[in-house]
């Protein structure tokens, strides 16, 4: 089968690490392969290093700019149509929204995996949030199959369009990690790995862990990314009176060593499909305390080491499990094969349908 994978950023993140996994994946099971993308990033060296052929169509941008997409869509369907794919695959909902606008209906079948619903963010401005439905109502039918990350968006989009049922699949995140006890540390390291964007809310993070050493003096803060927000989360940080107690490292393109650090991972976000970060945090069994955002409940529901609360409790959890006697980790992650088999299932499913 000949793949096409659309994705709007190069940078590096959840969707990005997916496409990449999975486009190994493809290959290695005698599949071929070309990427599309819009915004450079270091998504492209990863490709480029794995062997597999990436173009740049410049119309295809991140930011919504409703004349210079509505514009792009020939130039986005050319790029298509040269490569002769049996199947598009596209990601994030900026991409899927344009994809599924210039081929849906079309001969190609198109399958389109949610990275986390954007209108389901509630940090964005309420009209924002209905423009980004609206669409999402309107385009649905353009894929042949929708793939989710978690229940939450899977109800979510059937809620809008519940006559498409049968063509929204759930898949997982595969992750393959290192094996071994990865006993927690006794230093009360509290840390996260995250992109410094708004969908993150460092800023949760840094009131809880300011006010935990109110209680744990000894706390320390380690902060593993980068991003647009790092000059605002540096002020933050300062803000608090947390700058001599906190590291942050930058960008990690092995994040493995730093997970190790930590006793207590927090992921405060506002918007997550299936974060990567926090499947590695598992997998490294650490303490794990998250905000209930995409599939994150739905992941560490059966972890012992891991606990969902409301943004306010924060502070008050973060507390109670750097004091707490840690449980027995138990974990089972889906791996990568898995995921890849997973996905192929869904293409075969396309394919049959088109």
């Amino acid at each position: 089968m000949r793949v096409v994978q659309v994705i709007t950023s190069a940078d590096w993140g959840g969707a990005q690490r997916h496409l990449l996994d999975l486009s190994r994946g493809l290959i290695a099971r005698g599949h071929t392969v070309e990427v599309l993308y819009g915004v450079p990033g270091p998504l492209v060296e990863k490709l480029a290093q794995a062997n597999i052929s990436a173009e740049r169509v410049a119309t295809l941008t991140r930011n919504l700019d409703p004349l210079r997409d509505l514009g792009g869509l020939g130039e986005l369907r050319r790029a298509i149509g040269r490569l002769r794919p049996d199947l598009v695959h596209v990601h994030s909902s900026k991409a899927g929204a344009l994809v599924r606008a210039a081929l849906g209906g079309g001969p190609i079948p198109v399958v389109y995996t949610v990275h986390g619903l954007v209108w389901r963010n509630p940090r964005l401005p309420w009209f924002k949030r209905a423009f980004y439905r609206a669409v999402e109502e309107r385009l649905l039918s353009g894929a042949k199959v929708t793939l989710v990350l978690s229940e939450g968006d899977r109800k979510a989009l059937l809620s809008a369009r519940p006559d498409l049922a049968d063509r929204v699949v759930q898949i997982a995140n595969g992750i393959d990690a290192p094996a071994g006890p990865h006993p927690l540390p006794s230093q009360l390291v509290v840390g996260t790995v995250a992109r410094f964007t708004p969908e993150k809310a460092l800023d949760r993070l840094v009131a809880a862990v300011a006010a935990v050493r109110i209680r744990l003096p000894d706390v320390r803060l380690l902060l593993v990314g980068d991003g647009p927000l790092r000059a605002e989360v540096e002020r933050w940080v300062k803000a608090r009176g947390l700058a001599e107690i906190t590291r942050m490292v930058g960008f990690q393109s092995e994040v493995w060593p730093w997970l190790l650090q930590m006793r207590l991972f927090v992921l405060p976000s506002v918007k997550e499909g299936m974060p990567y970060a926090l499947l590695e945090a598992m997998a490294a069994r650490r303490l794990i305390l998250a905000t209930p955002v995409g599939a994150v409940p739905e992941v560490l529901r059966g972890y012992p080491r891991g606990r969902v609360v409301e943004p306010r409790d924060l502070a008050q959890a973060c507390y109670e499990l750097l004091t707490a006697e840690p449980p027995p980790p138990t974990v089972h992650l889906t791996s990568i094969d898995e995921m890849v088999e997973a996905v192929l299932a869904a293409y075969r499913k396309a394919w049959a349908e088109s």
